[in-house]
């Protein structure tokens, strides 16, 4: 059966017609940034808003940042306006969602998402870089908010051939992964249903280079369902408030 990397569905629901033309985008951040300055609160979630809204120059993140600020400032409005911007998925210009925003590699099959796979383990570690568990943590809540309550994982652990204590190191990897999502955001709705180390079994890539070797060393996350939510972008960047 053909296998996708990097690659995975989404339908979503939304009608983007942006109220500020690109042109004037800049302009309209750089008022509000002045009004920050001024010691304007408002301003700030103000300016989460825009960069959440703005079709043609959209950057959640970025309006994240502006919602955690406004918080610390006060704003029961902001702490709102995070937990909307928490249930976006993370989108390409293209307003599709990215094939390669993610450190965490999607493999479809059928139409459904098969697992997810996480590389970045070095030669003989039970865990991911420091590099790669920051990248893992930032792209955590994107991940679980794309799939529909009640999934279950099984998490398996891999090696590379030429590691020690292969099945061993294998399990511990997984546990090491289960550990690490339940610590930064794993819904509770979500069950891990099988923790497992399978050594070296089951190659992606060859054992016989250094990049083939890096690929082999991973965690795979296996998902009961695989489908994916349908989320109404608009519905969701209309709830965001301006102060």
């Amino acid at each position: 059966m053909k296998k996708i990397i990097l690659l995975f569905t989404i339908i979503l629901e939304f009608n983007l017609f942006s109220n500020t033309p690109y042109d004037e985008f800049p302009q309209k951040v750089e008022k509000l940034e002045e009004k920050i300055k001024n010691r304007d609160k408002k301003a700030i979630n103000n300016l989460g808003n825009l960069y959440a809204k703005n079709e043609n120059s959209r950057n959640i993140p970025k309006a994240k940042e502006y919602y955690r600020l406004a918080i610390k400032n006060g704003s029961e409005i902001a702490s709102k306006n995070l937990e909307i911007a928490n249930k976006l998925p993370k989108l390409c210009p293209e307003r599709s969602i990215c094939e390669n925003w993610t450190t965490i590699r999607f493999v479809e099959e059928d139409g459904k998402i098969e697992k997810m796979v996480i590389s970045g383990f070095p030669v003989d570690k039970e865990e991911v870089t420091e590099t790669e568990k920051q990248e893992i943590r930032k792209e955590i809540e994107y991940i679980l908010n794309i799939f529909f309550e009640n999934e279950e994982f099984e998490i398996v652990g891999y090696t590379d051939k030429t590691e020690n204590n292969k099945n061993k190191l294998s399990l511990l990897r997984a546990e090491k992964m289960a550990e690490f999502l339940k610590q930064n955001g794993l819904r509770k709705d979500i069950k891990i249903t099988k923790i497992i180390g399978k050594g070296s079994e089951n190659p992606i890539d060859t054992n016989d280079t250094e990049i083939g070797r890096y690929n082999n060393r991973r965690v795979e996350i296996l998902l009961k369902t695989g489908k994916v939510k349908k989320i109404d972008i608009s519905k969701l960047l209309n709830q965001l408030k301006d102060e």
